[in-house]
Formats: C-alpha cells, structure tokens, sequence
C-alpha cells in the first residue's frame, strides 16, 4: 500500500492558513512536531508548538528567488538527495531553520526516508564553487570570462566589485556547484526520525508540480 501525498490549506499557530504537504491525510509538520515531542532533535525541543508555522520551502514568501528555484530543481532530480521541505517562518531562507527529507527515487516509485535538521553549509568554502569554480564554466563562461574572473581568488577586489553586481547568478553558481553536492551528503543533515514513506512516482510528480504552483502563491 503506497502513501498518499497531496496539498492543503491548514491551520498554523499564528492565525492563518497556509498550503502544506499532507501525507496521509496529516501534515508533514505534524509529523516533525510529534518527534519533536518524543525528544528527537535537541536543537527543535524549544520550538515545540510552534513548529506547524513553518513555511513551505519554495514558497513565494522565500526572500531569494534562487533559492526558491533551487528547491523545485531538487525534488525533479533523479537522484538520491536530502531537499529542504520546511523553512524558518520569520527568516523565510536558508539561514535559519531548514528542515530536510532525504528522497529516493526508482523507476516507479519515490521514497521519502527521514526528516532531518540541516548542517549549514560552510560559506567560506562556498566562495570558491561560484564564478571561480572554471570546472564547471561553459564555453560562453571561457569566453567571457577566461581572461579576467577565472584566475581571481575569494577576496580579491576584481572578485568583490563583479559579485556585488552579480550576486544572484553568483548564488546560483555556488547552489549548482556546491551546495547541490553536499545535499547528497548523509552529513548534511542531523536526522530527526524516519518516515518510511513510498509513493507512487506518477502520483508523486502530479502533486509536486501541483505544490510549486500552490507554494509560489503564499
């Protein structure tokens, strides 16, 4: 017997509604807090109650576009990796609290493991996998790029003055090149409890494109 996984408008502790994942007819924020309760995740224990306010990750109440985008890009990969599924309802990014599941996917099925508590990204690391990162620059990234950017090092001025005009394709670059890889990583995350859940992929899909619709009208 597969899951069931859709979308509704539920309740939050802050006196309004807002669309969540629902997996057999319960929250997937229910699911958390009741770990939450049974003493999973030290670091949540003093957020109890209000955890059913956190926000959907890929919202259209994200504060970065990127960021947004990234998230729907993670739950159409066909890889195994951990995609944020809940955010910090006040920060609204990836800065404060980011609630994970790990996903799994074969040729008929998806699997939603666990929920985890995300390991934060080292950003020092992360400077050097955007418009520095020439592994992965395209041709057109050669041409623009091959006698300037490409031999530059975080910090220098050249690097500061193009990615404080560039910061969103900057962001985007580090996403694709560094932070990507790392989801896939089992230590990227702290992990909360199992879910066990399976889906049918064909029904999964529908409604994950059905969610960025929804979400992206928070």
């Amino acid at each position: 017997m597969y899951n069931q996984i859709e979308i509704q408008n539920v309740d939050t502790p802050y006196s309004y509604k807002q669309n969540m994942w629902m997996i057999d007819g319960k929250p997937l924020t229910a699911y958390l807090e009741a770990m939450v309760k049974e003493g999973a995740c030290e670091k949540l224990a003093v957020h109890k109650g209000t955890l059913p306010g956190l926000c959907p990750a890929g919202s259209g109440h994200m504060l970065f576009s990127y960021e947004r985008e990234f998230v729907w890009e993670l739950f159409n990969l066909d890889e195994n990796i951990c995609v944020p599924v809940l955010i910090c309802e006040d920060d609204l990014d990836f800065s404060c609290i980011v609630i994970v599941v790990k996903v799994r996917k074969t040729e008929k099925l998806v699997y939603w493991d666990y929920l985890g508590y995300l390991n934060h990204w080292d950003e020092k690391t992360a400077e050097k996998y955007g418009i520095l990162c020439t592994e992965s620059y395209t041709k057109e990234d050669w041409q623009e790029y091959g006698g300037t950017m490409a031999w530059e090092t975080p910090g220098s001025s050249l690097w500061k003055q193009w990615i404080s005009s560039h910061w969103e394709e900057e962001q985007k670059r580090r996403y694709a090149n560094y932070v990507k890889p790392y989801l896939r990583s089992e230590s990227c995350a702290e992990k909360i409890g199992d879910l066990n859940f399976c889906f049918e992929r064909t029904e999964y899909e529908k409604c994950v494109k059905q969610a960025e619709e929804l979400f992206g009208n928070l």
